[in-house]
């Protein structure tokens, strides 16, 4: 190449030129060739020329230079003030121009609250220790810049914490009443007869209620929601009765008792009946002479 030797003689027919900047403009490559039979080691036995031009590479351009992401908004989901045991989701909405990925940090008051973390969102569950006012901030990075213990870009937001209100108590809830006991057949009446009793009630809080009747101390019915009893009597309730009713809402008295109740007498009479000859006798007895004067007494005639 340019005159000067760049390979020994070699039986092989060809050379890989490995051009560099010294080879920069033209160059005039030759061949020569030679069979050993003829012309000896310095020269040749015939030889071709080439001219080769090597020029200056085209310079590549720079790669661009990495660029820091930034932080776009920091948002909770609710607005401030807010009181204390409410749970608060902040979230950060950050990009990276060079699409790299982003890392987050959280911090309230200059304390940090997490770790490096590629969640952009942090729960707040906030208590009385954060009453008034408070900084929240959020720090981010794509870890090709800043190290651990620093950040690419940050943005901050203010939250104020307030105590709850005291709640106002429920009142307490209260007992249901009995407002009356009627029936649709006014006392006495014959044994047999179906009375029908109808208590009434009011419960201040308008909730459901349960009755139970009494026939002389004794349910006549377990607790019902049904507020109406017939009563269909016999002849073992011949005389005085007392009904009564027990209403409760099931808030107070428990099964065995009640909230309130109330009672009525009533008189059961037995059926009017024929009168019964209970004795028929003579006297003197049977047998007697005749001409003797008997008398017949009709004993113990009952009327009922």
């Amino acid at each position: 190449m340019n005159d000067n030797p760049v390979t020994k003689w070699t039986e092989k027919n060809q050379w890989v030129w490995n051009t560099t900047e010294d080879d920069v403009d033209d160059n005039r490559v030759e061949v020569r060739v030679r069979d050993g039979k003829h012309a000896g080691p310095e020269v040749f036995d015939n030889r071709k020329v080439a001219n080769f031009t090597v020029t200056k590479p085209t310079p590549r351009p720079a790669a661009p230079e990495n660029r820091t992401p930034v932080v776009n908004s920091l948002e909770a989901d609710k607005s401030g003030p807010h009181d204390s045991g409410t749970t608060i989701t902040w979230t950060a909405e950050a990009v990276d121009p060079d699409k790299d990925q982003i890392f987050f940090r959280f911090f309230q008051d200059d304390e940090p609250m997490t770790q490096w973390m590629t969640d952009n969102k942090w729960v707040w569950n906030t208590t009385e220790d954060d009453l008034g006012n408070n900084l929240i901030e959020v720090q981010i990075r794509d870890g090709l810049h800043a190290g651990q213990d620093s950040f690419d870009n940050n943005r901050t937001a203010g939250f104020a914490i307030t105590e709850p209100k005291p709640m106002a108590q429920a009142p307490s809830n209260q007992t249901p009443v009995i407002e009356s006991l009627a029936l649709d057949k006014s006392s006495p009446q014959e044994a047999g007869t179906s009375i029908t009793w109808t208590a009434s009630a009011y419960d201040p809080e308008n909730g459901s209620l349960l009755f139970r009747f009494l026939l002389n101390g004794r349910p006549a019915a377990d607790w019902t929601g049904d507020n109406v009893w017939l009563w269909t009597s016999s002849e073992k309730d011949a005389g005085a009765n007392m009904i009564e009713v027990q209403v409760r809402d099931g808030k107070h008295a428990g099964a065995n008792a009640c909230d309130d109740s109330a009672a009525a007498d009533f008189r059961i009479a037995m059926p009017n009946q024929p009168p019964v000859l209970t004795g028929f006798s003579a006297i003197p007895e049977s047998s007697q002479p005749s001409g003797t004067a008997v008398r017949w007494n009709m004993l113990n005639i009952v009327w009922i």
